[in-house]
């Protein structure tokens, strides 16, 4: 009688492998969990992806699908305006997302309006937000979330969003991640950033980055304006500052030397004028 007992016991073994497999497919068709849209994080490793851990099948962004950010170029503070995130797949018949909005010390800015149909805080935290169900569909679905901007100019906010275009067969396999950012600047709305990308004053380039002894920032200015530049650290601490002057408009090139500057992420800050461009460095050794 007890020679059964192994296969008894095996059986039941693979049969709680199978429902926890499925179980957790089964759970993210209706969200995903928090941190998940491979954002920067102040100190931190920045956050995974779907495809750590969960959706193996694919490299991030190896599919024929995409996930875009749609939003105003400009934000005013306190200003609400909807964010759409479209997802599509040719291949995919079951679509999911995941979105989140940070300033440039990696910190979490603005605020999120899940009141509406589909959409949810993901696992609790009201700084992500995710699908309510996963969507069928076919080639793409979007999402619209309304959003705040802070009720002060923070400088540039950038959303990062994933997205999932899955085969719908409640497994994590075959599944495609995508990931993006869009960056929006202080200032006065006046139109998507599909429609227009021309601001009074932005950065062009940053290279090389990573960097090792020193990396270039490229912008342009389109009148004439006073620019300064400062340096932080992940934990936000300021480890550099610099006047550089009045410049003409066109474009400019100003270098930072990596001489004293710490190896890790470092953020920086341009501002001209009352406008302000941020961004992240990384500095190895």
């Amino acid at each position: 009688m007890n020679t059964n007992a192994p296969i008894v016991g095996g059986f039941w073994i693979a049969f709680v492998a199978v429902f926890l497999i499925a179980s957790s497919s089964f759970l993210f068709s209706f969200g995903a969990p928090a941190e998940r849209t491979g954002a920067p994080r102040m100190g931190e490793p920045q956050e995974l992806t779907c495809v750590d851990g969960c959706h193996v099948s694919f490299p991030l962004n190896s599919g024929e699908g995409s996930v875009a950010i749609l939003a105003p170029a400009a934000y005013s503070p306190g200003e609400k305006f909807d964010v759409q995130v479209r997802v599509s797949d040719p291949d995919a018949i079951l679509f999911g997302f995941e979105i989140t909005s940070k300033d440039a010390f990696a910190g979490h800015v603005g605020a999120w309006d899940v009141s509406g149909d589909a959409v949810q805080f993901s696992g609790g935290s009201a700084e992500y937000v995710t699908h309510e169900d996963a969507v069928f569909g076919s080639e793409s679905i979007t999402w619209v979330i309304p959003w705040t901007a802070p009720s002060s100019d923070v400088g540039d906010v950038t959303f990062y969003a994933t997205g999932n275009g899955a085969n719908g067969d409640g497994r994590f396999l075959g599944d495609r991640i995508y990931a993006t950012s869009l960056t929006m600047a202080p200032g006065e709305p006046t139109a998507t950033e599909e429609e227009d990308t021309s601001f009074d004053f932005k950065i062009n380039s940053v290279f090389p980055n990573p960097f090792l002894d020193r990396a270039t920032i490229v912008f342009s200015l389109e009148r004439s304006e006073d620019i300064s530049l400062e340096l932080f650290d992940a934990l936000g601490r300021k480890i550099g500052f610099g006047q550089i002057g009045r410049l003409s408009p066109g474009m400019h090139e100003w270098m930072i030397s990596g001489e004293d500057l710490p190896t890790g992420v470092i953020f920086y800050r341009l501002r001209a004028g009352g406008q302000v461009r941020s961004g992240l460095l990384i500095r190895v050794r």
